[in-house]
């Protein structure tokens, strides 16, 4: 016993990690970097004000090769509910996520056990690398009572982006996020504005959507989805890093 109390317990994640997977963008984003810049993508953000999952949103969560899965953070309940749920894919869609603390604590449970933050999305079947993860919609999360919402904001989306490096970093999956554009803040929704106002003093993101800048620097890219002449075209709004 008198050794057992000089043992120190490290993370298994201290010492072993997987093999990064990338983002495999679809044709009609492919023309929004480099051939090279493309092969490095590891973090996504997307701007669209589609209710509903997108079918770029479907097609970029369709790389499901190798076996491998796909983690969906369904905040918005409309992934989990569709008729015919895609190959692949493994869904969390709990109240328990929908405010910005408990999905950083869901997210926290899968990098330090992981096993047991999947089974809470009825997973049993462990013989799988996760690939990737996605999180929509950043913009239907809840935030705490508070006097100071600009103060919620910053420290928890640093604290969120700090858990989702590190979750890629461990086991090599991607990311993709999803926000709704500023007129969602100024329209139906307009009582969310206070809350995610962010005042000069912390930065306000020079982004067409309301998340903190902080955040939305550690994209490697973000896409912006826009009407043109009743077209959908997605543009670029951030430089791909190199």
């Amino acid at each position: 016993m008198e050794v057992l109390k000089n043992i120190r317990v490290y993370p298994l994640s201290n010492f072993i990690a997987s093999s990064k997977t990338y983002i495999n963008l679809p044709n009609e984003l492919k023309n929004l970097t480099t051939n090279e810049q493309e092969t490095k993508l590891g973090f996504l953000h997307v701007i669209e004000n589609d209710f509903k999952p997108s079918s770029i949103l479907q097609k970029l969560v369709g790389d499901t090769a190798d076996g491998g899965k796909i983690l969906i953070i369904d905040i918005v309940s409309l992934w989990s509910q569709q008729k015919q749920r895609q190959n692949g894919m493994i869904y969390m869609n709990s109240v328990s996520c929908i405010n910005i603390t408990g999905l950083i604590t869901f997210l926290e449970l899968l990098y330090d056990a992981p096993m047991d933050a999947l089974r809470r999305c009825q997973v049993d079947d462990f013989n799988f690398q996760l690939r990737g993860i996605m999180i929509d919609n950043l913009s239907f999360l809840n935030f705490e009572n508070d006097n100071n919402y600009d103060v919620i904001n910053l420290s928890k989306f640093e604290k969120l982006f700090k858990i989702l490096r590190k979750l890629r970093d461990f086991l090599g999956c991607w990311i993709i996020t999803k926000s709704f554009p500023t007129e969602f803040y100024n329209g139906i929704e307009n009582t969310l504005i206070d809350k995610w106002s962010i005042k000069k003093k912390g930065g306000v993101a020079q982004y067409p959507t309301k998340l903190p800048e902080s955040y939305m620097k550690g994209m490697d890219l973000i896409v912006y989805k826009e009407l043109v002449n009743g077209k959908a075209r997605y543009t670029r709004i951030s430089a791909v890093k190199t």
